[in-house]
């Protein structure tokens, strides 16, 4: 699977409201944040791809779409720590 298969694959289960690329040590990143729900329950979705020579590896995280601004800020320090060695 590349970056591309997996955003598709993400658009099939919500709706991506930003979608950013970056580039890492060479290394090629998505950040998307995307609406969701289930069982009627509005949620983010946050992801973050990292393209490999293998595939691709995924960061996940789903609050509530209410979640806090300071919640929000911590989910996207973690986006922003996950990186592939």
């Amino acid at each position: 699977m590349n970056l591309f298969e997996a955003v598709a694959r993400i658009k099939e289960t919500a709706e991506i409201i930003s979608e950013t690329p970056e580039i890492i040590d060479e290394r090629k990143y998505r950040l998307i944040e995307a609406e969701g729900s289930e069982k009627g329950v509005a949620l983010r979705e946050y992801y973050k791809l990292a393209a490999t020579g293998s595939g691709v590896y995924e960061f996940k995280i789903i609050a509530l779409a209410e979640t806090n601004v300071d919640i929000q800020r911590k989910i996207e320090m973690m986006l922003s720590s996950f990186l592939v060695k």
